[in-house]
């Protein structure tokens, strides 16, 4: 079909089904869609635009394409799996029915998007494979991840829920080519790597931490907050300022250069053991580290080294 398909009257306009096995508009397409047939699978998808609008789709989707945009305020639930997702820039905004929300009860082979604006919301019952997007804001919520690549990062969220499993890594990679402003990364499990130009404004990295509505942006300095022996592999980026970052064990953990002031607010790392921490201060410190284990000897190196950390913490919680 060519040019658009849209909703001409106020009542609107649905597509109702068991199912389809192609859909192809090139232009826009601005209706409802609901398919209720659970055991059927959409082989295509194909449209340039999507205005906003809800779908319900009991079956997956093989290839769905969106070649431009998909407009703020458009909602899907898909009931079954998509191998391929991709689209253009998702509109979206952070106020009352302007979200865009796209739910996925299976699992999603690949993800390729244009910019994410704040507000989106996309959800994954089940495991991801790749992640690729554009300038991204929002949240992507997920079972687990094997990689994520991001151009760069204003206020958004990476969220595995996949239980703790020690032989597993619920976020495999995350590499964003520039700048990280407040990315919020959180896990049950394992994170393998995290890579970025800078990582600031309060981002977040936590692994198997848990805590109450008051403790979300807090750094753990207790036992209680490590709800598993999750554990980071490892954190490198150049340029670091108001960081969390947290789990059971973190691995190599290069930070470039730390801004040591944070307006008396502290940031920094909480584990029970860290590999090895490469920085300097923007204050000319060394602060290389290496096999933290217990916070007595970490404090008697700091004393000993005439270090000053500022509002940066590291905090060893010393399970043993």
């Amino acid at each position: 079909m060519r040019g658009e398909w849209t909703q001409t009257s106020s009542g609107g306009s649905t597509i109702q089904a068991p199912s389809a096995k192609t859909i192809r508009v090139f232009g826009l397409l601005g209706v409802d869609l609901q398919l209720s047939d659970a055991n059927a699978t959409m082989g295509a998808m194909h449209v340039f635009n999507l205005a906003a609008g809800t779908w319900s789709l009991a079956g997956g989707i093989n290839s769905f394409l969106v070649l431009g945009v998909i407009a703020k305020a458009f909602n899907a639930e898909i009931g079954g799996s998509i191998n391929s997702f991709k689209t253009g820039t998702i509109h979206s905004a952070n106020t009352l029915n302007e979200h865009t929300v796209i739910h996925v009860l299976g699992h999603v082979n690949k993800i390729t998007t244009g910019d994410t604006e704040t507000g989106f919301e996309g959800t994954i019952d089940g495991a991801v494979n790749t992640i690729t997007s554009g300038n991204f804001s929002g949240n992507w919520v997920f079972d687990s991840v094997k990689s994520v690549k991001l151009k760069t990062v204003n206020f958004g969220f990476l969220t595995s829920n996949a239980a703790f499993d020690p032989n597993k890594l619920a976020i495999g990679s995350v590499n964003v080519a520039g700048d990280a402003d407040q990315l919020i990364v959180s896990s049950n499990g394992n994170i393998g790597s995290i890579t970025a130009a800078s990582l600031t404004d309060r981002s977040k990295i936590f692994a198997g931490i848990t805590g109450n509505s008051l403790q979300t942006f807090e750094l753990p300095a207790t036992l209680d907050r490590f709800a598993t022996q999750a554990s980071i592999g490892s954190v490198t980026t150049h340029r670091t300022s108001n960081l969390l970052l947290a789990a059971w064990h973190l691995g190599r953990i290069t930070l470039g250069t730390v801004t040591l002031g944070n307006s008396g607010v502290t940031f920094g790392l909480a584990a029970d053991t860290i590999d090895s921490i490469i920085a300097s201060s923007d204050n000319g410190q060394n602060l290389n580290f290496s096999h933290l284990d217990h916070p007595a000897d970490l404090a008697t190196e700091i004393a000993a080294r005439g270090l000053s950390l500022g509002d940066m913490k590291i905090n060893l919680v010393d399970a043993a």
